[in-house]
């Protein structure tokens, strides 16, 4: 972890997309003297499952996966944050331990806050609370949407799902299809459906095989994005 040169919360290009965007004027400031901005390198831990939580980070840019270790001692991961996401901020409000742990998977730069003061801001600004619950409600829409797929979805189109969801949350449009722009090892890409790494490998060369995505070494293009979400609506 490196200091960073400080951002500033009201010019901030990813504010828009986080649960800060509705704060005046003048709470931004108040944020603006209580963060400090740190530079991360990929396989950086920005915090640990179990631990107490001491505030919440705000991602400026990069990407970071947050993930928990299941029984059996396999990684589990939970989703792949990127700029304008905002992470430990469950914890912090509830006065729990950290929920999962959180590795940097592309060099980031994320801004701290730490939990005394975040917790007077919501109380202070009722816009900020509502948001951090819709942020909430959405994030539990997803983790439920998940277990269902878990449930009553076979490994197939569990990992089309999540293809459909990287390409919402990370796509780039570009002349081979949308491009998958997040950083992410096959053994990555099967801990989030409950695969092994040879298992998304086939799956990989088959979805190719359909002209449904592009492969450009280890870069994942979604080609047919219509088609792919026609299947799993059908088959649900």
């Amino acid at each position: 972890m490196l200091a960073a040169k400080p951002r500033n919360c009201a010019t901030c290009p990813t504010r828009i997309d986080s649960v800060f965007c509705s704060l005046p004027q003048e709470h931004l400031e108040t944020l603006n003297r209580h963060k400090t901005t740190n530079r991360y390198r990929r396989g950086q831990t920005l915090f640990y499952e179990g631990n107490p939580a001491t505030g919440l980070f705000c991602v400026g840019n990069g990407k970071i996966k947050l993930f928990k270790n299941g029984s059996d001692g396999k990684e589990v991961i939970l989703r792949i944050a990127k700029g304008g996401d905002i992470l430990g901020y469950w914890s912090v409000l509830t006065d729990r331990e950290y929920a999962a742990s959180a590795e940097v998977i592309e060099d980031a730069e994320i801004c701290f806050v730490d939990k005394s003061f975040i917790n007077h801001l919501v109380h202070d600004d009722p816009a900020l609370a509502l948001n951090v619950i819709r942020r909430l409600g959405d994030e539990l829409a997803v983790a439920e949407e998940r277990l269902s797929d878990i449930l009553n979805k076979d490994v197939r189109q569990r990992f089309i799902r999540l293809l459909l969801t990287l390409q919402k949350t990370h796509g780039k449009k570009e002349s081979n299809g949308m491009f998958l722009d997040v950083r992410l090892t096959r053994n990555e890409l099967g801990a989030m459906v409950g695969a092994t790494p040879e298992t998304i490998i086939r799956l990989l060369s088959a979805l190719h095989d359909e002209g449904h995505v592009h492969l450009d070494g280890k870069k994942i293009f979604i080609k047919d994005g219509n088609a792919l979400l026609h299947e799993i609506e059908t088959d649900s």
